[in-house]
């Protein structure tokens, strides 16, 4: 539980709903982290909403960025924000190995500009002053200066996000929870058909929002992600329906419904075992 209490978006002035609801319902699983920005309507109107607008008009491989936020709340022990940002790294056909040991030398699975935006992160995150003129000319080599702006201030950012979490004691998110129960626990992981994915995270989700748990615009932003969706991340969420929609739907002709899509969508995922590639 957080140090502060929840404030449900009926509390927040009507001219900060909008980026309420929707950060809520479409940047992540982040809707414990705007019930505390919600205390003060202001921040989560200029804050929250940068993020939404910078979203929609991106300059930035969502990729390089992701790298960049896992290395800095690596570096900060922000598990909250690692638990957050790390799946996001497995939506772009990185492993859970490289979320695990995103700070090693070696870490395996980035190319060399992964490996220089993420030495860059780590280099403005552990000592800004000795931030050096040749680190910023091998960025000048691959991103512009726009680009290089905008990526310092996310490396920045993240970190004010990471300390605001921390002391404020945000409690995760189930998604987010289930991610971070499987730290260090890194192995190949297997992609999934994109057709497959998609089909099972669309019938999970109609279940989600038959038992009100999630707004058709969640569910459309599940679906558009679902093409790279990895069998663990699957799992999760299947995991999540079992503990969470089950006993909440309150007619047994649905909780039998849902059962037999989250039986028949984890035993999909065993036959089509072999067919699957790995990391």
């Amino acid at each position: 539980m957080a140090r502060v209490r929840d404030v449900p978006i009926d509390e927040v002035p009507a001219d900060a709903r909008p980026v309420y609801q929707r950060f809520a319902d479409e940047y992540g699983p982040f809707l414990n982290q705007v019930k505390i920005f919600a205390h003060r309507p202001i921040a989560l109107r200029h804050i929250m909403g940068m993020l939404l607008e910078m979203a929609d008009n991106p300059i930035l491989e969502k990729r390089h960025l992701e790298i960049a936020i896992v290395t800095v709340s690596a570096i900060n022990r922000c598990d909250y924000c690692v638990a957050h940002h790390g799946p996001r790294l497995l939506d772009f056909g990185l492993s859970r190995e490289v979320v695990d040991r995103i700070l090693d030398a070696d870490c395996p699975g980035l190319d060399q500009v992964d490996r220089l935006v993420r030495d860059y992160a780590a280099q403005v995150t552990r000592d800004h002053n000795r931030v050096r003129d040749g680190q910023f000319d091998a960025l000048r080599a691959h991103f512009s200066e726009t680009q290089i702006v905008e990526l310092t201030l996310r490396i920045t950012l993240c970190t004010f996000f990471n300390k605001f979490n921390d002391v404020m004691m945000l409690e995760m998110e189930d998604e987010a929870a289930v991610f971070h129960q499987g730290a260090g626990n890194s192995g190949r992981v297997a992609l999934l058909n994109p057709a497959i994915a998609a089909d099972y995270i669309r019938s999970i989700a109609v279940i989600g929002i038959i038992a009100g748990l999630s707004s058709p615009s969640q569910y459309r932003h599940k679906v558009k992600r679902a093409s790279l969706r990895s069998t663990a991340q699957i799992l999760m969420i299947s995991q999540i329906l079992s503990c969470r929609v089950m006993p909440r739907l309150k007619d047994k002709a649905r909780q039998d419904y849902a059962a037999r899509v989250i039986d028949m969508g984890c035993r999909k995922l065993v036959k089509r075992g072999a067919d699957e590639t790995e990391i």
